[in-house]
């Protein structure tokens, strides 16, 4: 009796690896597409529609189109499957589904790349909830897009502690080039001492991420005020969230795109200083006022061009003759 269930050329079909589904998405859902589960169980379906871009379940459709109020099927994600890929992810990218497209990208999350796209068609596994699930990525600020909107491109780590300074500190702890704490303190990094020039100079230590030329936008609610630094790292976090302005303002144009939320970012900095005054003896004549020390204090803040308030009168004020 020949054995057709354990032979090579056989194998047992495993319906609970088998997500059957009703496609309701009003339009036919390619090949491969990624699909979402967003309305409830209904008659022995699940309900598979386009993605909206939120955190939610996703699946790949099969080998085969399915139109519109059909029935179709998805693998689970005991292993991985073959989905849609748009752009040229490559293998260990992070991808994902993005609103509004049968495809998953590197604008989205979730999922990692196994094997890269071929004819469009690549294969991934699911590494997380899935979607454009929660995954905090680090980034680096690029552009300012305005009230609080960024062009960020992602990144990974790459840091090394011995080399994340920028100045000569001495304590002997290791961080900055092997040299100390303090080649990350800007109060030691002091220019022009003795003299009326005196100051610190704000110097920011090196990247310690490398970008990965993949681009998204995020918003920080924290910097609509005062920006983040361009060139600097972020943490940020993809929600599922979408633009949806269709105004003038930052985004306009661009609806339907993943905009990231901004967790952490460096705002700008700027320096005042406490100044020290003396009266001192000076050459050929006395109780010369002198700057004597200043004491900086640095503070997240911006610096906007000056005000004109009013004008000297002509003849006005204690130095007038007549």
């Amino acid at each position: 009796m020949t054995d057709r269930v354990t032979g090579d050329h056989r194998t047992t079909t495993k319906l609970g690896d088998v997500a059957r589904w009703t496609n309701v998405a009003g339009e036919t859902i390619p090949a491969h597409a990624v699909v979402q589960f967003k309305a409830n169980f209904s008659s022995g379906y699940s309900q598979a529609s386009k993605p909206d871009g939120s955190s939610g379940l996703f699946f790949a459709n099969g080998f085969v189109d399915v139109a519109a109020s059909a029935k179709g099927e998805s693998l689970l994600w005991n292993r991985a499957r073959l989905v849609l890929l748009d752009g040229s992810p490559t293998v260990g990218d992070e991808v994902g589904p993005t609103n509004g497209s049968w495809s998953m990208s590197s604008l989205g999350t979730g999922f990692r790349v196994i094997h890269q796209a071929v004819s469009g068609v690549g294969s991934v596994l699911q590494i997380g909830g899935g979607g454009s699930g929660e995954t905090i990525e680090h980034g680096i600020v690029r552009e300012n897009l305005g009230c609080g909107y960024y062009r960020i491109e992602k990144a990974t780590w790459s840091g090394d502690r011995e080399t994340a300074g920028y100045g000569s500190g001495s304590d002997g702890s290791g961080l900055g080039s092997g040299s100390g704490i303090s080649d990350c303190d800007p109060c030691f990094d002091i220019t022009g001492a003795g003299s009326a020039s005196c100051a610190i100079s704000l110097t920011i230590p090196p990247l310690q991420v490398t970008g990965t030329e993949v681009y998204v936008i995020a918003y920080d609610s924290a910097s609509t005020l005062i920006p983040l630094v361009i060139n600097t790292s972020v943490k940020m976090v993809n929600l599922g969230d979408t633009n949806s302005a269709t105004g003038s303002g930052p985004g306009s144009g661009e609806d339907a795109t993943p905009i990231w939320q901004i967790l952490r970012g460096m705002m700008n900095h700027i320096v005042e200083y406490k100044e020290r005054w003396d009266c001192c003896t000076g050459s050929g004549e006395s109780n010369v006022e002198t700057l004597i020390a200043k004491t900086p204090v640095i503070l997240i803040g911006k610096e906007c061009e000056e005000i004109i308030c009013g004008t000297c009168s002509t003849g006005s004020g204690s130095g007038s003759g007549s």
